[in-house]
């Protein structure tokens, strides 16, 4: 029984722990991705290209575009007169109307300009005229450059490795935590039970006693060995139960420290939680280890007791301290000796304290109303 509760034991240690690094590995360490990702390539037409000389008159380029489309118009004036040109960007039906001296609207309506080197965005679906004019020279021509381009981009896509949690990023600071705890439930509980490995006394207790111990020598030689056992147990007992009472009153004052420490109490609350929260899964194997050892000790003195009576022959007057300490059993786990039990009491309060502090702590962290 106590071997598969072992096992079951490491089981559960083993599983904490793997867990825990797992959780805080995958929270914390983004991995490598195979994926596709989209980029735009720049594309581009050119309209036209070219140089042309501007009369006493005007010189106008057509082309039919869509709303939304992106032109670069360039253009600069290189030889004639004062270098300069009267330039309109405008639709058909405004081209018409400029050229019949009718009220009209342009995009673009530049007086007297040198040069231009800007984008300008299609407003609708039209056939669009570039108009340079010259009309405000009587007798000198312009030589003009022009460049007129649409640009637009195409999606395309290649194959790249990207880096990302495996977890959900707004949980991944929760699992972090998670991961956290659940390693120092494992460590706790890995070190409570390797703190409280001892090597368990032998119960000298044969199956048929009264057989095997013939003679009232060979009686009072077991007493002897059995009463050696029960303080033996009694020591045990009371150096575990100080000593690991001690530990705990020193962990939950170091909760206590840090959750005082500073003033970001999400932080300090969440970190004074798991101290406690370690605290009180170390003294759980502690806890039933030195129940084990009550065991052991009632089936002990139960031993004494019969043993006494085999020896004085029931005499009240002569029966032991042993046996009057087994009448204070009242239950089966509590035939213990005087200090035993009034030792585990308090181990015990430091064990719930510990647990009320983890939970104070945690509510203040998670927000929960208490």
């Amino acid at each position: 029984m106590i071997v598969k509760l072992t096992r079951k034991t490491n089981l559960i240690n083993y599983a904490l722990l793997g867990v825990g690094i797992a959780a805080i590995f995958f929270s914390l360490i983004p991995l490598p991705f195979a994926a596709r990702e989209s980029y735009d390539v720049p594309k581009f037409l050119n309209l036209f290209n070219e140089s042309f000389v501007v009369p006493v008159g005007k010189v106008h380029k057509t082309a039919i575009l869509h709303g939304g489309d992106l032109i670069h118009i360039y253009f600069v004036v290189t030889s004639g007169g004062n270098l300069d040109v009267d330039f309109f960007v405008m639709d058909e039906l405004n081209y018409f109307e400029w050229g019949s001296h009718e009220s009209y609207s342009a995009q673009i309506s530049l007086s007297r300009t040198t040069s231009y080197d800007h984008d300008f965005t299609v407003p609708q679906n039209a056939t669009w005229y570039f108009v340079w004019n010259n009309n405000f020279s009587s007798t000198v021509q312009k030589s003009v450059t022009a460049n007129i381009s649409k640009h637009w981009n195409e999606e395309a896509y290649r194959d790249v490795t990207v880096y990302h949690l495996i977890v959900p990023a707004q949980y991944a600071r929760y699992i972090e935590y998670l991961g956290i705890i659940l390693v120092l439930v494992g460590l706790a509980m890995a070190g409570g039970r390797y703190a409280i490995k001892v090597k368990t006394p032998a119960m000298p207790v044969p199956a048929n006693w009264k057989n095997a111990l013939k003679s009232k020598q060979r009686l009072i030689e077991y007493w002897k060995k059995v009463k050696e056992t029960i303080h033996l147990f009694d020591d045990i007992i009371v150096k575990y139960e100080i000593q690991w009472s001690a530990i705990l009153l020193a962990i939950a004052g170091a909760s206590a420290a840090v959750y005082s420490s500073t003033n970001t109490i999400v932080d300090s609350s969440l970190l004074a939680g798991i101290v406690a929260l370690t605290a009180f899964l170390i003294s759980i194997p502690i806890l039933i280890k030195c129940w084990f050892y009550y065991e052991l000790l009632e089936e002990a003195l139960r031993v004494a007791k019969n043993v006494e009576n085999a020896i004085f022959n029931a005499n009240a007057d002569k029966i032991g301290l042993t046996h009057k300490l087994t009448q204070i059993s009242t239950k089966r786990l509590l035939g213990i000796t005087f200090f035993g039990w009034t030792i585990l009491v308090p181990f015990i309060f430091l064990s719930l304290m510990s647990l009320t502090l983890m939970v104070y702590y945690l509510s203040h962290f998670f927000g929960w109303v208490l």
